[in-house]
């Protein structure tokens, strides 16, 4: 029976820090259908930190350009499949250079 997948992380990324994190690694001997991404913006982020999901290296969340807000969550459908021991990794980049910038990532799937 597939086991339903929800998982949430706050990333804070340093001022004019740009980098990749790891936001979660499937089960040896797994697989995970991911079904949505939610990227969620709190208020005084004031669209100054820009987020991609990747499938491998290819663009997954959103397809084009990044994800950035300020006191918004943006939700996308996806249909991406990884298997066992596969990385869901996101990109993210704090364009202020004085204050660091907040978001949290929620992935919803399927595990079995």
């Amino acid at each position: 029976m597939p086991l339903r997948i929800i998982t949430s992380r706050r990333i804070v990324v340093d001022p004019g820090v740009e980098t990749y994190v790891d936001l979660y690694t499937v089960n040896p001997g797994s697989r995970l259908k991911l079904e949505k991404v939610e990227i969620f913006f709190p208020s005084g982020t004031a669209g100054e930190l820009l987020v991609k999901l990747f499938h491998g290296w290819v663009s997954l969340a959103p397809t084009d350009g990044y994800a950035q807000g300020d006191n918004v969550k943006h939700e996308y459908p996806v249909e991406a499949e990884y298997g066992s021991q596969s990385v869901i990794r996101a990109y993210l980049k704090n364009i202020n250079t004085t204050s660091a910038r907040e978001c949290v990532i929620t992935l919803m799937g399927q595990e079995q």
